[in-house]
């Protein structure tokens, strides 16, 4: 912040460079930015969206919308990813990438996440009625902050402990694998514990971070997700990564590991991936992630058929 003769006071002069600190710490690079009349734009702009977001996750404003997770053969739903969502006063839905980004900052998305999955756990009862004869997944993602926080690991047991799922679902935690880079003996623990409760472990985003390959075979992991950025590269002519992600279903299979592709958008990906072994997706080519009554409409326009359901102590493998 520069003094042209335009600050009187000195508080003044270090509120505003303040202001340009925090905007350039925003970015993952050495930064610096001088203030000005955009930057204090930014600034309130910023200030109020992240006064908004604390309200939104007081008030349990966020909601969750369901992708579909399916059957890549068939097309038929195996289960749903739970997405959180905000919906604003003028009836859109804020974007993920607009407010993650603020609640991981001010160390508020172990809280989201707790909300979501409390009311996805809510839903399921709803949805499963729609499809009473299914056995399905309900996949839910646990943030860096929620791992981290011992609190918030006991609330999340207390959670599903409280929550009891329909008959034939049954619940996935999605984690980030640079969650497991740094694991302690308290957080192998609560793999544990997620695991004598029947609840899948799945690596999010597989590929894209910093974790030994080992740590699929020490921890109780059951499966991985292949991320959209490799998925979309599929025969690209520049950059195809259809070895990278054959190598992928490869480890999975040597593991005995379930995968699921994330992001598939083309009949061409689809293809590939069902010829290659892959059975599990979802992406827009099937369904984009929905409020609970499209979900509930998503489910009763396939008429599905009535399959019984096999009655197992252990959850079902996706692959």
């Amino acid at each position: 912040a520069l003094q042209q003769g335009s600050y009187s006071d000195p508080e003044d002069l270090l509120a505003d460079a303040n202001m340009a600190l925090r905007i350039a710490s925003r970015y993952m690079q050495s930064q610096f930015r001088f203030f000005d009349l955009e930057t204090r734009r930014q600034a309130r702009e910023s200030y109020a969206l992240e006064a908004d977001v604390r309200s939104a996750i007081q008030k349990k404003e966020m909601i969750p919308f369901f992708q579909p997770i399916v059957d890549l053969n068939s097309g038929e739903p195996l289960g749903f990813e739970v997405l959180a969502r905000w919906p604003s006063a003028n009836g859109h839905f804020v974007s993920p990438s607009v407010f993650v980004p603020v609640a991981r900052a001010v160390g508020l998305t172990a809280d989201l996440d707790l909300q979501i999955i409390e009311k996805a756990l809510e839903h399921a009862g709803t949805l499963s009625r729609v499809v009473p004869w299914r056995s399905m997944v309900l996949s839910v993602n646990l943030s860096a902050n929620l791992l981290e926080d011992v609190v918030m690991r006991r609330q999340l047991l207390q959670l599903i402990d409280d929550h009891r799922l329909p008959m034939g679902w049954y619940l996935q935690a999605e984690i980030l694998e640079e969650s497991l880079q740094d694991a302690t003996s308290d957080f192998d623990e609560f793999l544990g514990h997620l695991s004598e409760r029947q609840i899948r472990i799945a690596i999010d985003d597989f590929g894209t971070g910093y974790s030994s390959l080992s740590r699929l075979t020490s921890m109780p992991i059951n499966g991985f997700k292949i991320d959209l950025s490799f998925v979309q590269l599929l025969d690209d002519p520049l950059n195809p990564s259809n070895k990278l992600v054959a190598t992928m279903g490869a480890i999975a299979d040597d593991l005995s590991l379930s995968t699921t592709a994330e992001g598939v958008e083309t009949q061409r990906q689809r293809t590939w991936l069902v010829n290659r072994g892959f059975r599990v997706g979802q992406g827009f080519l099937f369904a984009p992630p929905m409020p609970l009554g499209d979900a509930m409409n998503y489910l009763e326009n396939l008429r599905l058929h009535s399959p019984a359901i096999a009655v197992e102590v252990d959850p079902p493998p996706l692959r």
